[in-house]
């Protein structure tokens, strides 16, 4: 869109300065997956069938447990507002290549029962999938 709309205003494209702009608009994002893919891979292979967990997702203003993406994933659990679930490693399995891995966890405790994870009711008792992509594991 820049360069049609430089080309329509007799303006220069100036193609390579419009090129470094996005690899510099995506370099972190693209640095900021890569780390999340080795994170849940280690994440994955640390973890054994039977080890219990517990998972902590940052809980947004809808009391929706979500995951933040790249390239700010930071945050910090606050006990009062966030989610804590406990559970047991009932299946690991991945999807089409080994960075997209998932727990199937046997819930065993949840700090806050009126929070839904990723828009999805749970509750104890419940066994849930997880992509390990971006959670924060303990």
């Amino acid at each position: 869109m820049t360069s049609l709309h430089r080309k329509l205003n007799n303006k220069s494209i100036n193609l390579d300065k419009q090129v470094e702009e996005y690899k510099a608009y995506w370099k972190p994002i693209i640095d900021c997956n890569e780390k999340v893919k080795a994170t849940a891979l280690l994440n994955y292979n640390k973890y054994k069938l039977g080890d219990n967990i517990s998972i902590y997702m940052p809980v947004n203003e809808n009391k929706n447990a979500v995951i933040y993406e790249c390239p700010d994933i930071s945050w910090k659990f606050k006990a009062n507002k966030d989610l804590l679930i406990k559970g047991q490693i009932l299946k690991k399995y991945f999807i089409n290549d080994t960075s997209n891995v998932f727990f199937t966890l046997k819930i065993t405790s949840i700090n806050h029962n009126d929070i839904q994870v990723l828009m999805t009711p749970v509750k104890v008792g419940d066994n849930k999938d997880f992509s390990l992509r971006g959670l924060k594991l303990d």
